[in-house]
């Protein structure tokens, strides 16, 4: 037996150039509870990070200040009182109860890492321990290194790779970092933390927006004070690499949030491209007068330092200012929601009530299948931007395998698709027809992942749960989660009449959603 809890490799997200390497993992583990989490996460700390020096508190506080608006909290977990066999039992509990768990450890504690017994390097790094399995004795973890020191033809070389430890491998990561930690009397000493949800929030970008305005509204940058606070000091520049990080890298995650608004609300960006190059200029332009102060030991005039101030100060007011065009009165948003009913076409069984021998679901042809847990059925089932009706009945067919399917719609309007769905033996791309009542047609470049891992295509994981396998009349669990992927496509607006399933077998529907939206 064991858990995993699906986390992303974020290949599209953000490398230590602009996210340090704790807040990242802590951003990668809120996406186990939903996938955007981690840009949302991103984005609220690289402006919250502007305002608040959080290297200097424990990152439970600071995380918390972004997380309880997410419904998420960071709890932190002493073990001081723990053999590492307790350590390792309070992590499997964690992770049985779907909360990944962040440990902080040294650079130079970690075996696979270039640095690793070079006591001079004692940098803190983050790794998300989110898997365990009994019968190996293994854990699994998320690890954002394993590109960074050796390839640098990726624009993120922070990806999230799992990686498989034994119990001997992360006892000696975890004791010779808190050997460290506790000869610094470190923050991180005897400590683990947990990643819980507190209450269930919808969030979306323009809610995210909406904090990130109070943020900026309720705070003065840190770069002010350090401008108002430098006396010509020595050790500045010996952070200069953190500060940089801290208030130029930053930009990156709070833009990149910014022009996903941007395209959805289909405007122009060239205001956004002018602010983030000018921002970018400005803040390094402070930053490089500070440290050829800092290494010459000159202390910097009050008029100057007004003038940079100033400089800084207007570019978070055009910030905010942008921010809150970018905003929008979601009263004004009207969705209506058709839920195709798609039941009449199931003809493969993927789920089973419980593991047993006698078992007949098998979604792959080869005995594996889905255990039924948390799925919600003949209902609404909704999940932020989502949401499916999806029919079921125990022990009966619950999806349909593709073979160009007719789906008959009775002149339903609709401007998008929504599909939950999944693949088998492969990741596969396939075209959806939508014929509509004036004669047109449209077509939907699907996207099906493979149900056995975290998606390829950007899918959101709607649902993951146990998978099992039967064979030689024996079911048993399979070493991996089982999972139904969520993706809306924009389509022509109009009157539907028919869909066309792809002739793909391996590829599966579990439910389809057609949705009108409009603005008054």
């Amino acid at each position: 037996m064991g858990k995993a809890l699906d986390i992303d490799l974020y290949k599209n997200g953000f490398d230590v150039r602009y996210i340090d390497c704790i807040q990242g993992p802590i951003a990668a583990a809120s996406g186990y509870f939903n996938h955007e989490n981690y840009f949302y996460y991103c984005f609220l700390h690289s402006i919250l990070g502007n305002m608040h020096n959080y290297f200097r508190t424990d990152i439970s506080e600071h995380a918390n200040n972004i997380l309880d608006g997410m419904g998420l909290r960071l709890e932190k977990i002493t073990c001081s009182s723990h053999s590492f066999d307790g350590v390792l039992l309070r992590i499997t509990e964690e992770i049985q109860a779907g909360r990944p768990v962040i440990m902080v450890v040294k650079y130079n504690s970690l075996f696979y890492s270039m640095y690793y017994k070079n006591s001079s390097f004692t940098a803190n790094h983050g790794i998300i321990v989110n898997e365990f399995n009994e019968v190996n004795s293994t854990f699994g973890i998320k690890e954002a290194t394993l590109l960074r020191d050796s390839i640098d033809a990726y624009e993120n070389r922070d990806v999230f790779f799992s990686l498989h430890l034994t119990y001997a491998m992360l006892k000696d990561v975890w004791e010779d970092s808190n050997r460290q930690f506790r000869a610094d009397k470190a923050f991180f000493e005897d400590s683990i933390y947990s990643l819980r949800k507190t209450e269930e929030i919808e969030l979306n970008m323009n809610k995210v927006l909406g904090m990130a305005l109070t943020m900026l509204k309720n705070n003065k940058n840190g770069l002010i004070s350090e401008i108002n606070d430098f006396q010509g000091e020595k050790n500045f520049s010996n952070f200069i690499q953190v500060k940089r990080l801290r208030f130029s890298g930053c930009l990156k995650p709070i833009f990149s949030l910014l022009y996903k608004q941007c395209a959805l609300l289909k405007l122009d960006e060239t205001r956004l491209e002018n602010l983030e190059k000018e921002l970018g200029q400005i803040r390094d332009k402070v930053l490089n007068v500070l440290n050829r102060a800092s290494h010459r030991g000159e202390v910097i005039s009050r008029e100057r330092k007004d003038e940079l101030s100033s400089l800084v100060a207007e570019g978070d007011r055009r910030l905010a200012e942008l921010v809150e065009s970018l905003m929008v009165d979601e009263s004004r948003k009207r969705q209506v929601d058709y839920f195709v009913d798609i039941k009449a076409l199931y003809n493969n069984q993927a789920f089973e009530e419980e593991l047993r021998d006698d078992s007949i679901a098998d979604i792959t042809g080869e005995g594996t299948h889905y255990i039924f847990k948390d799925v919600v059925v003949n209902t609404a089932w909704k999940k932020g931007e989502y949401c499916f009706h999806y029919s079921y009945s125990p022990g009966c067919s619950d999806n349909i395998s593709c073979s160009g399917q007719e789906i008959w719609v009775d002149g339903i309007s609709a401007t998008h698709l929504s599909i939950l769905g999944c693949a088998e033996y492969g990741n596969y791309n396939e075209e959806i027809i939508i014929e509509y009542s004036d004669g047109r047609s449209h077509t939907v470049k699907a996207d099906f992942s493979d149900f056995f891992q975290p998606p390829v295509f950007l899918e959101n994981v709607y649902w993951a749960g146990e998978a099992a396998v039967r064979k030689n009349g024996k079911t048993i669990y399979q070493s991996f989660n089982s999972r139904l992927f969520a993706k809306k496509y924009s389509i022509e607006s109009g009157a539907i009449s028919r869909l066309i399933l792809p002739e793909r077998r391996n590829v599966h529907i579990f439910a389809m959603t057609l949705s009108l939206e409009e603005w008054d």
